[in-house]
């Protein structure tokens, strides 16, 4: 589905012609960036899912039938490993502009270059 729309693979062009023939792979762009739903829909704000009104909700591990089984796993991963960089690093420095994946649908960071500062 849109996973398949590779800015690497298409042209943008096809990428626009896939999109109109199949509403759902516009949805999938669109989620989380509504700027009806949120203030500052492109800027990144760690504070915005933590309401529990449901379109606060994140939409990264998916919804319903097609919610991640392996999400609690994940959330339980990133909880103790940043805990542990925390508890030895007393900053984070980010040392160059972030890289981003070359892709339509899946949009995050490819890269972030960033120095600790060791306590």
């Amino acid at each position: 589905m849109a996973q398949a729309l590779s800015a690497e693979l298409l042209d943008p062009a096809e990428r626009v012609a896939r999109i109109a023939r199949d509403p759902d792979q516009f949805a999938a762009l669109r989620a989380r960036r509504d700027p009806d739903v949120f203030a500052r829909p492109d800027d990144f704000d760690i504070t915005r899912y933590a309401s529990a009104a449901p379109a606060a909700r994140h939409l990264g591990f998916g919804h319903g039938i097609h919610y991640c089984r392996g999400a609690p796993l994940a959330r339980l991963e990133a909880e103790i490993m940043l805990a542990a960089l925390l508890d030895r690093v007393t900053r984070l420095e980010i040392t160059a502009a972030p890289t981003y994946r070359p892709h339509l649908a899946v949009r995050g960071v490819d890269a972030l270059q960033v120095r600790l500062h060791a306590r």
